[in-house]
């Protein structure tokens, strides 16, 4: 009550002016404060005896330039965060997570550049966008919550008690500044990375929502940025298969198998995950290009996308790109007038409703063992739902789920896997964050999508890039039920 009372007082008497000049400058300092925390992990990266010096020269010029201007320094990385670890390998730049490292960079540079905007910071959010807001901030405080007390845990054993709560973080802020980005010691900090990851992703959320009120064109730039990125993934994908396949004693019977299904992927290992991101750029990159006039060049960068999607050998991922485009073709059918040409439409969608399963199988002859993965899908998720028993509110602890799988796993699985992940992200992130944070979750994506049909509903014609990429991301939840592209 004391503090609160000083705090009040700072205030009491003052003009309104002054008050709000006030509440400005003690935000500002929070805001700093922020970015302090945000930028402490990137130290690890000016480690010139691990690192290359390229990179702590390119994360200062991108710090630089996300203060100076934050939506370029959002589109530079975006196109920038898919191919991280491919320019890791290719330029030796040591063991580190350059993406993260960009991502720490990018939000850091913006919080400053927000802390000392007194015009930016005092423009307040949408109204639309005040519930996202919450909710986001709701599930950053469950994760970091979850991240706290796992790390105080494990220093002491119960969680931390005033007496040691400073040496516990000296010791964690002495081994975040290290090596937090080349994760050697950081290995024993559980669920420090995964919760960060979370965190860090929304609040890339937060920023982009906050800088396109004042830049409508912004949201479409990114698109373009995230178009671009796929597109240089793609190429780097269709390189190794073009090294594969040439290598290969028979060239043209390795091309065969992989057009079949052996699976390929050159800029990150989930080979998944990897069908999940290119589906989802693919319905982006349409919408992108959509009433273009350099369509017709576009539409090849698109094209390659889908070639490198192909070879991911996903079928969750194509499962769910047909579920998608096979809903929206519904929704239009059923949105016109009766006529023999509705009809006809609706039959068709139907057909191929029931011949998806037929075309699971012939899609990808290499890979026609189905019911064994319907069959791991189902373990997976026994797996998930005993653990998530355990602590049902709270969750295990963020990023401990691959650890603890193997104490509740069915016994089929066991003789295959000694751990894994959920292979759903949404039992994933109820197994490690409880109910609360599913909720958080769950609520933070009905937001959204909510947001998206109050969009569409509004204008008189459909903004084509808010339509495709709707799309893309529902079919990205789709494979979230199905994987952990998370």
């Amino acid at each position: 009550m004391p503090r609160l009372r000083s705090v009040l007082s700072f205030f009491k008497g003052a003009t309104l002016s002054e008050n709000w000049s006030r509440f400005l400058a003690a935000k500002s300092l929070l805001l700093l404060g922020a970015a302090t925390i945000i930028l402490a992990p990137t130290l690890s990266a000016f480690d010139l005896n691990h690192i290359s010096a390229t990179v702590p020269v390119t994360l200062s010029a991108l710090l630089a330039l996300s203060i100076v201007r934050p939506s370029i320094g959002l589109i530079v990385a975006t196109t920038i965060f898919p191919i991280t670890g491919w320019i890791t390998q290719a330029f030796s730049l040591g063991p580190m997570r350059l993406s993260e490292a960009l991502v720490l960079v990018v939000l850091g540079g913006v919080i400053i550049r927000l802390a000392l905007s007194p015009k930016e910071l005092k423009a307040g959010s949408q109204a639309s966008a005040i519930g996202i807001v919450s909710a986001s901030f709701l599930f950053i405080a469950v994760t970091a919550t979850s991240i706290v007390v796992e790390l105080s845990l494990l220093r002491t054993g119960i969680i931390a008690s005033w007496l040691n709560v400073w040496t516990f973080l000296t010791e964690t802020l002495n081994q975040i500044t290290s090596d937090y980005l080349l994760g050697n010691s950081v290995v024993s900090l559980p669920g420090l990375i995964d919760g960060a990851l979370l965190i860090e992703g929304l609040l890339l959320v937060l920023v982009i929502l906050k800088y396109s009120e004042s830049n409508p064109a912004l949201p479409r730039h990114l698109a373009g940025a995230l178009v671009t990125g796929a597109f240089i993934s793609a190429v780097i994908n269709l390189n190794l298969l073009a090294t594969t396949v040439i290598e290969a004693d028979e060239s043209m019977t390795m091309l065969a198998r992989y057009l079949g299904g052996l699976r390929l992927s050159g800029h990150i290992q989930d080979l998944n995950a990897t069908g999940s991101y290119f589906l989802t750029m693919m319905f982006v990159g349409i919408g992108f290009i959509s009433g273009r006039k350099d369509s017709r060049l576009l539409g090849c960068v698109i094209f390659t996308i889908g070639i490198a999607f192909w070879l991911a050998g996903s079928r969750s991922a194509l499962f769910a790109g047909l579920v998608v485009v096979l809903l929206a073709t519904g929704k239009w059918v059923l949105s016109k007038r009766r006529g023999r040409s509705r009809t006809v439409l609706l039959a068709l969608v139907v057909v191929v409703s029931l011949l998806t399963p037929l075309l699971m199988v012939v899609a990808y002859p290499e890979r026609n063992r189905i019911s064994a993965g319907l069959q791991h899908r189902v373990d997976f998720t026994i797996t998930s739902i005993r653990m998530w028993a355990t602590t049902p509110v709270f969750g295990v602890g963020t990023g401990r789920y691959y650890d603890l799988s193997g104490d509740f796993m069915p016994s089929t699985l066991q003789e295959r896997y000694a751990n894994e992940n959920a292979h759903n992200n949404f039992l994933q992130i109820a197994s490690e964050l409880g109910t609360i944070g599913l909720a958080a979750f769950l609520w933070l994506i009905f937001l959204g999508v909510g947001r998206v049909r109050k969009q569409s509903r509004t204008k008189q014609q459909s903004d084509p890039m808010l339509v495709w990429t709707g799309a893309g991301v529902s079919a990205f939840l789709l494979t979230c039920l199905l994987g952990h592209p998370l």
